[in-house]
């Protein structure tokens, strides 16, 4: 059988497919990457949602970088990201998303650096 999808991945994906968190947390236009709209709202779900310890959004950031997601900050100020594997009713496509390998202490370095930057946008 196929291998489930990744908790942690599985948590986010169905936090932005929840109508009631549009206005913090929702699909883009095309349905291929979503967008952060308020950074603090977002702090205090992560611990019951997706399950994160702490309530951080550079540990929301770091925890999707290490499933390959890619970060940018959009011109309004809001968060977007995406994987190929991440898309609007695709949720098949989840099971596909891995850990990245090696993503031990050594490689960080550049992982911790777009966190803290889009950490440090808010």
């Amino acid at each position: 059988p196929p291998a489930p999808s990744p908790v942690p991945i599985s948590r986010t994906f169905n936090m932005v497919n929840d109508a009631k968190t549009n206005a913090i947390i929702s699909w883009d236009k095309t349905g291929k990457s979503f967008v952060v709209h308020d950074v603090n709202a977002l702090c205090q779900r992560l611990p019951k949602i997706a399950g994160l310890f702490t309530p951080s959004f550079g540990s929301f950031v770091n925890e999707l970088s290490i499933y390959g997601f890619a970060g940018a900050i959009a011109e309004d100020g809001s968060y977007v990201f995406s994987n190929d594997a991440f898309q609007r009713g695709k949720p098949e496509m989840l099971r596909t998303i891995r850990r990245k390998e090696n993503f031990g202490r050594y490689r960080r370095g550049s992982t911790r650096a777009s966190a803290a930057s889009l950490s440090m946008a808010q």
